[in-house]
């Protein structure tokens, strides 16, 4: 229901709403951006398809390597030698 709803919300911002009060006619024209968020701005403006892909593709690439760590920290764990509890014998 929530996806549900942040959709709708979304579609109706970017098609229905009227942006005439929204958009800033000034422009800045000295930014003090690094290289990297320079170049992901102008991706986003002049290439939203790939900007997006790209994006998609760095999510599940952060997921993918996150998995990895935990499997890698979760077996070195298991491997731990562990202490035996020996009761006494009556």
């Amino acid at each position: 229901m929530l996806l549900i709803s942040v959709a709708i919300a979304i579609a109706y911002d970017s098609f229905f709403r009227e942006k005439s009060q929204l958009i800033n006619t000034n422009q800045v024209i000295q930014t003090d951006l690094s290289k990297y968020a320079e170049f992901s701005v102008k991706l986003s403006n002049e290439m939203p398809f790939l900007y997006g892909a790209f994006a998609i593709i760095t999510a599940i690439s952060l997921g993918i390597l996150a998995a990895y760590l935990r499997k890698i920290l979760s077996d070195l764990r298991k491997k731990k030698p562990k202490e035996e509890v020996k009761f006494p014998v009556k």
